[in-house]
């Protein structure tokens, strides 16, 4: 009698991982989704979760609030509306923290996209880091509050994108390659703050920014998050840029000009012909140093 042969598929095929404090089984589509490495270089891949497995314990970390949007072109846009709006009011959140192998830490928004074979997680790296600060974990509201739900309601459609601004993100492949560039920038100035020609490059829509800050007021005066305990060395900072927003804008200079072409020039390149040896550009061509844990943490005290 032959001995009983049991048959493999690779359709059966699963793993285990875990998103937050919740262990996700990712299937044999996940597990080739992650062999694809979907998504635009601009994400790094996480896994795959079907989005009914979501839950608030896989977003919400000990001591950072985190924002997730359901990965269309509306959300996209309103997400980096959003972020804008909220760097424009001095409030932090919208991150979490993921260590990689090497111990570097990552610092970004979780972000399920639709994928041909499910949902997928991907994550989504904030280019300056120096903004991101660890604020402490506070109840966040119920969502069936409904003056909370109309006030979102009211920002979203505030800071939602019409006409030439709707295709921003689909125009403008290399938003995060000129992310970089500002970041790498601002590693090299002694003096703290990006300056203005150079902080313009950053931002591809400015005038979401001030079409969400009546609302983001209203918002945080109902369910209120105390700012970090003052710094002196934070407060000097926001008397700089203070006077900065104060002084009359002046026309750049012949250095200036040439600088910020400069940066265009790199930015308007592929971004695909860039990468090494499949690394993501950010991480590799624009700012070569890899930063520890420590450092990393250090921007979060």
């Amino acid at each position: 009698m032959l001995p009983e042969v049991e048959l493999r598929f690779a359709q059966d095929e699963s793993r285990k991982t875990l998103f937050g404090a919740t262990e996700v089984l990712l299937t044999y589509a996940d597990l080739e989704a992650m062999k694809r490495k979907t998504g635009p270089p601009s994400f790094t891949f996480l896994g795959s979760v079907k989005s009914s497995k979501i839950t608030r314990s896989m977003l919400v970390g000990a001591d950072v609030y985190v924002m997730v949007s359901d990965g269309t072109k509306r959300s996209q846009a309103q997400l980096t509306a959003l972020i804008n709006a909220l760097l424009r009011q001095n409030k932090y959140g919208l991150a979490r923290r993921v260590a990689v192998r090497d111990g570097k830490v990552n610092i970004g928004i979780l972000y399920p996209v639709s994928d041909d074979l499910g949902k997928a997680l991907y994550f989504l790296k904030l280019p300056v880091v120096d903004w991101i600060k660890s604020v402490p974990s506070r109840a966040i509201p119920d969502v069936i509050e409904q003056p909370l739900v109309d006030m979102m309601n009211d920002l979203i459609d505030r800071m939602s994108l019409e006409g030439k601004g709707r295709d921003l993100l689909l125009r403008d492949p290399n938003f995060q390659t000129r992310c970089a560039l500002v970041e790498s920038r601002a590693r090299t100035l002694t003096d703290p703050g990006i300056p203005d020609h150079i902080l313009a490059l950053y931002d591809p829509f400015p005038e979401l920014r001030e079409a969400g800050a009546p609302i983001i007021e209203k918002i945080t005066s109902a369910y209120t998050i105390p700012p970090p305990p003052p710094d002196k060395e934070e407060a000097v900072v926001n008397s700089k840029i203070e006077k900065k927003e104060a002084e009359v804008k002046k026309e750049l200079t012949d250095a200036e000009k040439a600088e910020v072409a400069e940066i265009q020039k790199l930015a308007a390149c592929d971004p695909d012909s860039l990468l090494i040896d499949g690394q993501k550009l950010y991480d590799e061509r624009i700012i070569p140093e890899r930063m520890d844990t420590e450092d990393v943490l250090k921007l979060l005290e």
